[in-house]
């Protein structure tokens, strides 16, 4: 018994002296319950954040690089269209090279229009869908006649900023001689898609309005006037402001000169002549030209792959088709083309010439304001294939407000995809003018048609239009009805009645820069 007692005093003794061993620890892997930020993820951020995404929407990806042409195409083609399948002009940047095979001809594009009644489509009583807030306003004017009302809405914010507020529309021309106030009208359409706010009809959706990756300039552009419409949207179009200015007098300092993605201010003193390739405008980039002498014969200008472009006051004459068209706007953003006169001749074959204006590839965010087109078959060409609604759909935003079109074909514009704000422009010797296509919206409105014959028709591809404010001579509205009633942004119109005098002698290379 004595025995037992001293064994288990000293067992309790042992026991009491070994020391505590703690559990083993964690898996030093384990995950952590942190979530990661939006940034590098490419999602929105909701309306209460400060901050940026790192990246643009995947839906809407404004080009890097000067050189990046050629988007390739989405689909095979189908109908043969001259501005679908030709081959590309000598710069290599402004058509796209034809990816699929052709079938029969596309009307539009290869044969004038109808008479007037002989192509309007049979309604079917559908509506498009919601469309993209439309185009600017081609601002006040600069000489001394009546200025443009103004209309406009509380749209246009960029996604980076979550703020409800607008990119309003600056002038097509500075005011200079007293001009009267413009009144403002219009909708508060298009909020864009990461600020959670309703609007009116506006953009599609999952197009949001991303600033240019490569911007690198900021503040007004030269001449202190600001683009309008689509082309004021996000952080606007501001081309070459605060860069290094040059003036340049022959083809090949104009091509030096333009380009890079650097800012810069390029002028065109006098007149060149040269057949040759389109100059290739990069990013970041004003071109002006400085009187009415800036005249460019025989080459145009190709906006390919860049972002932040403005170019104003510069004839551009008699480009063959051999040399591309006479401005060519390709897989580009934020582009502001502003009193400009581009003209071929009606003596030649149609297919002789190309196009004056194409607006092609997934561009997006463009203003053509107060120029003067003229003696042209096909003009202004928004979306150039059947095959690229995935390329198309969501982008070829563009506004067209204050502009003079003479003795013109067909084509002003023709708008596959996209959306177009045609407002306040004066139309005299035409044959077909708007022309919507491809699930197309448009608002055409305070237009003087009087002298088209057929002013908005939808051939070869059910497009929309809402028609109003407009005054018609031979012709009326054969487009079914459409849905985009308000722009998400403010611009300058006036009555159909006044629209000539706002527009003749106005539109044009008639600025001294």
């Amino acid at each position: 018994m004595k025995f037992a007692t001293i064994l288990c005093s000293g067992l309790l003794t042992l026991a009491l002296a070994a020391p505590y061993q703690a559990p083993p620890p964690k898996d030093s892997c384990e995950k952590s319950d942190d979530t990661p930020s939006p940034v590098g993820t490419g999602k929105p951020y909701s309306t209460g954040k400060a901050e940026p995404p790192a990246k643009p929407d995947d839906n809407y990806k404004p080009p890097t690089k000067t050189g990046d042409s050629k988007p390739k195409s989405t689909g095979k083609t189908g109908g043969k269209n001259k501005d679908d399948d030709k081959p590309p002009s000598k710069t290599g940047d402004s058509k796209p090279k034809s990816t699929g095979k052709t079938g029969g001809k596309n009307k539009d594009d290869d044969k004038p229009p109808s008479k007037t009644g002989d192509s309007k489509p049979k309604s079917t009583g559908k509506t498009g869908g919601g469309g993209g807030g439309g185009g600017g306003g081609g601002g006040k004017p600069k000489t001394g006649d009546k200025p443009p009302s103004k209309t406009g809405g509380g749209g246009g914010s960029p996604a980076s900023t979550g703020k409800p507020g607008g990119g309003g529309g600056g002038g097509g021309g500075g005011k200079k001689n007293g001009d009267k106030p413009p009144s403002k009208t219009g909708g508060g359409g298009g909020s864009p898609a990461s600020t959670g706010k309703p609007g009116g009809s506006g953009p599609p959706a999952g197009t949001p309005y991303a600033p240019p990756a490569n911007r690198t300039s900021g503040g007004a552009p030269a001449g202190g006037e600001r683009a309008p419409g689509f082309a004021s949207l996000g952080e606007g179009t501001t081309g070459g402001a605060g860069g290094a200015e040059v003036t340049v007098a022959t083809y090949e300092e104009l091509a030096a000169a333009c380009a890079g993605e650097q800012a810069k201010i390029v002028y065109i003193s006098g007149p060149i002549e040269q057949s040759g390739a389109q100059i290739k405008v990069g990013s970041n980039t004003s071109l002006l030209g400085k009187s009415a002498a800036a005249v460019l014969t025989g080459f145009g200008l190709s906006v390919s792959g860049a972002t932040n472009v403005i170019i104003r006051n510069i004839a551009i004459k008699k480009v063959t088709a051999a040399n591309g068209d006479a401005i060519t706007v390709s897989g580009s953003s934020y582009v502001w083309i502003d009193h400009m006169d581009l003209s071929s001749d009606m003596t030649h074959d149609k297919d002789f010439y190309d196009g004056l204006i194409d607006i092609v590839n997934g561009a997006d965010l463009v203003s053509v304001t107060y120029s003067k087109l003229y003696d042209h078959f096909k003009a202004v060409l928004i979306g150039n294939s059947d095959s690229k609604g995935a390329e198309d759909t969501g982008k070829l935003r563009v506004s067209m407000g204050f502009n003079h079109f003479s003795n013109i074909n067909t084509r002003l514009p023709s708008l596959r995809f996209g959306t177009g704000h045609i407002y306040s422009n004066y139309f005299e010797g035409v044959q077909q003018a708007v022309n919507t296509r491809k699930g197309a919206q448009c608002l055409v409105e305070n237009n003087n048609f009087s002298g088209a014959q057929e002013p908005i028709v939808s051939v070869d591809g059910e497009g929309f239009a809402v028609d109003r404010g407009n005054t018609f001579g031979y012709g009326s509205n054969a487009a079914p009805a459409g849905t985009l009633e308000t722009m998400p942004y403010s611009y300058d119109t006036v009555p159909a009645s006044e629209v000539q005098g706002a527009v003749v002698g106005k539109a044009g290379n008639t600025l001294t820069l």
